[in-house]
C-alpha cells in the first residue's frame, strides 16, 4: 500500500496532476533501459540502466499561451489527452480576463453526450487552478446546471493556493468568472447557431434538452439567455428553426406561433388539428419531448 507512493509513475502522475504548469522546473532521477551500442552487427541486442534528471512539469500550460500561436490541432489534442475524449470538440473558446479580477480559461464544448451524465455519478465541474497549481478537479459552482456539460479548466492568480472546499464554495470570485463564463459559452453558441448551422444541429441534437432545462429553470428567471438558442422542427421546413426565424415567416395578420405535441413527428402530423392549421398556411412546430409544453408555457 504505502510501497506504491514512492514508485516513479506514481510520484511523476502526482506531479503531473497537481503541480504540472507551475513557474519552476521539477526534476527528479528517472531510469530508464537504453540498446547499448553494438560493437558488431552480430552481437546481440543488450540494454543498460541509465538514470538521469528529468524535467518532469510541462511549465507553460497551453491556456497561458497566446491564441496566435496555438493551432486546433493542439487545442483539439490538450482536450483528448486531458479529458479521455474520443470524439474532437465542436468549439473551444479561450479567454484572458484582466481587471479587478484576472483569470484564464480554456473552455470545450463536446460533440457529444457523456455516456454517464444522466447518472448520479456524473460530476459537473471545471478544473480549478491557482496559478499554474491545481486547487479543485472539478469544480462545480464555476458552471451552472443547464451548462454541466461543458468541460475545461480555469486559472486564476486571484485565488489563495490552501483555498478550502468551503471557502470555494461562499468565494464571490468564483461567482464573478462562473457568470463570465456563461455569458461566452452563450455567445460562442449564439455565433454557432448563426455561422456553422451544421455544428449547431449537432450540439442541438445532444444538448438542446440543457438549454430547455435553462429555460424553465428558477420559473423562467433566466429565459431571454435561452429561449433565442432554442429550436423546433418546423412544419414547413421539415427541419430544425428558431423562433425568430418562425416570426420572420409568419402570414400577414398572424399573431400566434402555432405549435403541436406529440410522441413523434409522424404521429403529430396525423392529429386532425393540425391538418386544418396547415389547410390555412400556418407553420407549425412539433414538439416531441416532455419538457417542450413547460418551456412554451414559460
Amino acid at each position: 500500500k504505502y510501497r506504491k507512493c514512492v514508485e516513479d509513475y506514481e510520484i511523476q502522475g502526482l506531479i503531473k496532476k497537481y503541480s504540472n504548469y507551475i513557474t519552476y522546473p521539477i526534476k527528479m532521477e528517472v531510469t530508464h533501459q537504453h540498446l547499448k551500442e553494438k560493437v558488431n552487427p552480430d552481437d546481440k541486442d543488450e540494454y543498460e540502466t541509465v538514470t538521469h534528471d528529468e524535467v518532469i512539469n510541462d511549465l507553460i500550460p497551453i491556456w497561458k499561451r497566446n491564441q496566435k500561436d496555438i493551432k486546433d490541432e493542439e487545442y483539439d489534442t490538450f482536450y483528448s489527452d486531458k479529458f479521455f475524449d474520443y470524439e474532437k470538440p465542436i468549439r473551444h473558446i479561450h479567454t484572458k480576463a484582466e481587471g479587478t479580477l484576472e483569470f484564464r480559461s480554456l473552455i470545450y464544448i463536446p460533440s457529444h453526450m457523456p455516456y454517464d451524465y444522466y447518472t448520479k455519478e456524473y460530476e459537473k465541474g471545471l478544473q480549478l487552478y491557482s496559478n499554474g497549481v491545481l486547487i479543485m478537479e472539478k469544480c462545480p459552482d464555476l458552471v451552472p446546471d443547464y451548462l454541466s456539460f461543458i468541460k475545461g479548466v480555469v486559472d486564476s492568480s486571484d485565488l489563495p493556493l490552501n483555498i478550502s472546499r468551503e471557502t470555494i464554495q461562499q468565494n464571490r470570485i468564483l461567482a464573478t468568472i462562473s457568470k463570465n463564463i456563461e455569458t461566452k459559452v452563450l455567445k460562442e453558441l449564439e455565433d454557432m447557431q448563426k455561422n456553422a448551422r451544421e455544428d449547431y444541429i449537432k450540439f442541438y441534437n445532444a444538448f438542446g434538452m440543457q438549454l430547455k432545462y435553462g429555460v424553465y429553470n428558477d420559473y423562467g428567471l433566466n429565459k431571454d439567455n435561452y429561449k433565442d438558442l432554442l429550436m423546433f422542427h418546423s412544419s414547413t421546413e421539415n427541419k430544425l428553426v428558431t423562433l425568430d426565424e418562425y416570426v420572420d415567416r409568419m402570414k400577414e395578420g398572424q399573431d400566434k406561433i402555432y405549435y403541436a405535441c406529440g410522441e413523434t413527428i409522424d404521429k403529430i402530423e396525423m392529429l386532425p388539428q393540425v391538418e386544418a392549421v396547415k389547410e390555412k398556411g400556418y407553420e407549425i412546430l412539433y414538439l416531441t419531448e416532455n419538457v417542450d409544453e413547460f418551456v412554451m408555457q414559460v
